[in-house]
């Protein structure tokens, strides 16, 4: 709800279609291992590849998940808003060997998820990032319960988009 009794609502998941392969970036919730906090909240991103002669079919039956972490949604916020020029989250899943990379480029950003034998790269276009940037902070807000909007956006310029910024000088 925003100061003047306006309330958006928000998606709760974004598809991205590519020509090799496609995402989804999906709000999720799930037990975190070994805390006494039951539920993280964080974004499920899954991509598949395009299915060989087809236009915009993708094979999802062998798609490839990744959970992006509560702790994780600041660093990924600051690169979907382009304080940060990449992002790599990375050692995730059972055998510790998903990753998830952003990386801008110019008039895109490029996304990576890979694991051992699978590999998934999807050029994302200003809506979608900017589609994904609003899943990632709706989310981090509810990580934050009370806390608005805009101080959110002002703490990670300040903090964790600045810290970014000076770590590449």
């Amino acid at each position: 709800m925003y100061s003047d009794g306006i309330t958006l609502s928000l998606m709760d998941s974004l598809h991205i279609y590519g020509k090799n392969s496609a995402l989804t970036i999906e709000c999720a919730r799930r037990k975190r291992e070994h805390a006494d906090t039951p539920l993280e909240h964080g974004l499920t991103v899954e991509a598949a590849k395009a299915v060989p002669g087809t236009e915009r079919r993708y094979n999802w039956t062998q798609k490839l998940g990744f959970f992006v972490l509560g702790h994780e949604l600041p660093l990924l916020c600051c690169t979907l808003l382009g304080w940060n020029n990449e992002c790599a989250l990375r050692y995730h899943g059972a055998q510790r060997d998903k990753n998830l990379v952003l990386r801008h480029q110019g008039d895109s950003l490029l996304v990576e998820l890979t694991a051992t034998g699978a590999a998934h790269r999807v050029r994302v276009g200003p809506v979608e990032t900017f589609n994904w940037s609003m899943l990632a902070l709706r989310q981090l807000q509810k990580t934050h319960p009370g806390i608005s909007s805009d101080a959110i956006l002002q703490s990670l310029k300040a903090t964790t988009g600045r810290m970014l910024v000076a770590g590449r000088n």
